[in-house]
């Protein structure tokens, strides 16, 4: 089944500097220098959240504006990442409103004793299984082995045990692929004032209901024109959104007077998104959510129930059935020639980016 899945970032600012000051006295003055602040950050970021979507959830009365609890994904040095699976492209909304306000209290958090810290943050969307992966991985003391080689299928058993809510899954999930990788390259661009969304998101809060999804002043959306991406997008110029963080007494407001920043009209930004998707359609496409709910994006590309049905196919086929393809009757083979020779550039395109991520050691979610 595909999935649509949120990442939300946070990143201390000035961390580097606090950790390269001069060495402490003691080994207890350090800890409480730089150690515990960091530490603490963790759990803050973690505590903040948690609460911030938990009254979320008491106070909603529609459980479609809600979805499946946000997860702690991992920590990297001085950032900490979340991520949410959207079942309704309306709890995006609401989970970036939560979000920010969690940000609040880390930055409160992380500014005491030391004002010259704050935080930084960056989210993306990214779909699954097309042009993202998911990567399963036993982390028991004793992972059993298959001794089969095909890392692709066994990755792929240890994803259904775990969607099938086995018990007894003990197993690591990790996620790659080029949404990945622009989320981490759009970190770059992040301030404690900007808060850097990928077009997906903002494509999204583009078409969402104003009325009732984005009248809060905080989802307006300022661009800071485009920028080369390492490795993104072939090269081409990739789009910098942000919402903005700041307090609306601060300096950045009032310099804003002076400099004339405004944020776009949601009519021209859904306009530019519908532009990009068409313009890197080698590259990228709208996304979408499959369930009871979602009204808005439904549409998947023209091309993704054939692939999908070729990624299943490869996903649960055994090894003794690839050894009965001989046993085809006449036609049978050429039947399926047929088909593979009947994909389209955009086809072969995309299922080379797959087997670049399978060779990579990616797998991908097919439930």
């Amino acid at each position: 089944m595909p999935r649509l899945r949120l990442f939300l970032s946070a990143d201390i600012v000035g961390s580097t500097a606090l950790k390269q000051s001069p060495f402490a006295q003691s080994k207890v003055d350090q800890r409480a220098s730089w150690f515990s602040k960091i530490q603490g950050f963790y759990f803050e970021a973690h505590r903040a959240f948690r609460k911030e979507f938990d009254d979320h959830r008491a106070s909603s009365v529609d459980d479609a504006l809600v979805g499946p609890d946000p997860e702690l994904w991992k920590t990297i040095g001085d950032e900490v990442l979340f991520i949410k699976e959207l079942s309704d492209h309306r709890q995006l909304i609401y989970t970036l409103r939560c979000w920010m306000r969690a940000v609040d209290s880390m930055r409160s958090f992380i500014k005491k004793g030391n004002s010259r810290l704050d935080v930084k943050c960056t989210a993306w969307i990214a779909g699954f299984p097309f042009r993202n992966s998911e990567v399963a991985v036993e982390s028991g003391a004793s992972p059993s082995s298959s001794g089969s080689g095909d890392w692709f299928l066994e990755s792929g058993k240890i994803l259904n045990r775990i969607y099938a809510k086995e018990p007894d899954v003990d197993a690591i999930v990790d996620y790659i692929g080029p949404s990945i990788d622009i989320g981490f390259r759009l970190s770059q661009f992040s301030s404690s004032r900007k808060f850097i969304i990928s077009v997906d998101i903002a494509y999204i809060l583009a078409i969402a209901n104003p009325g009732q999804m984005v009248k809060d002043p905080v989802f307006a959306v300022y661009y800071d024109q485009s920028d080369i991406l390492k490795g993104v997008l072939g090269g081409l110029r990739y789009p910098v959104f942000w919402l903005d963080l700041s307090p609306s007494d601060s300096l950045d407001r009032y310099e804003d007077t002076l400099t004339g920043l405004a944020a776009v009209d949601r009519d021209r930004l859904r306009e530019y998104c519908n532009g990009f998707y068409d313009e890197y359609t080698a590259y990228t496409f709208p996304p979408f959510i499959v369930s009871k709910t979602e009204q808005q994006i439904r549409d998947k590309p023209p091309w993704y129930e054939s692939d999908h049905s070729i990624l299943v196919r490869n996903f649960t086929v055994e090894k003794n059935e690839e050894q009965n393809t001989g046993n085809l009757e006449p036609g049978e083979a050429e039947a399926e020639a047929i088909t593979i020779s009947e994909l389209s550039p955009q086809d072969i395109a995309d299922l080379e980016n797959l087997l670049v991520d399978l060779l990579k050691g990616g797998s991908a979610d097919i439930n």
